[in-house]
């Protein structure tokens, strides 16, 4: 096991509540302090991951909007799901270029760091999506490489 990844709800928590992200590393280092921690970009999950000391990922992803705050999008907010695999494929690429997307709450530009692009696998188009943005990134120069090779553990 190389890196840890709250899922679905518990994850969109720790997005916004230090208190729960801040748990999160605790019990991390409670179990392997060199485990990375995986968190989405701009997160108090992330923060707390640096601030336990923690080796850290900035997550985004691809098949998803997000909103001004750099959270995302509710899944019930129009273009909160992205389902086309060419248009995941060049917001992976905006994403890992640190290129502005357009935040759908206020239409403004929302930049991330990304160190990982995340494809959701539970939907019909995922694979399709995973493919496209694999083959997107691979053109636009990125080399696809494990986890522990993007984050120093020391």
């Amino acid at each position: 096991m190389t890196h840890v990844k709250p899922h679905g709800a518990l994850n969109n928590v720790a997005c916004v509540d230090a208190d729960v992200a801040a748990a999160i590393c605790r019990a991390v280092q409670a179990v392997d302090a060199s485990l990375i921690v995986l968190a989405p970009a701009g997160s108090e999950l992330l923060r707390a991951a640096e601030a336990h000391e923690l080796p850290a990922a900035a997550e985004v992803f691809a098949d998803r909007g997000y909103l001004a705050d750099g959270t995302l999008a509710p899944r019930n907010l129009d273009g909160a799901l992205i389902v086309d695999a060419d248009e995941a494929a060049a917001n992976a690429v905006r994403l890992a270029r640190g290129e502005p997307v357009r935040a759908l709450d206020t239409g403004g530009d929302v930049v991330l760091k990304a160190d990982s692009v995340c494809v959701h696998g539970d939907k019909p188009s995922a694979v399709a999506q995973a493919k496209a943005v694999r083959d997107a990134l691979v053109a636009a120069g990125f080399e696809l490489v494990a986890l522990p090779e993007v984050v120093v553990v020391e």
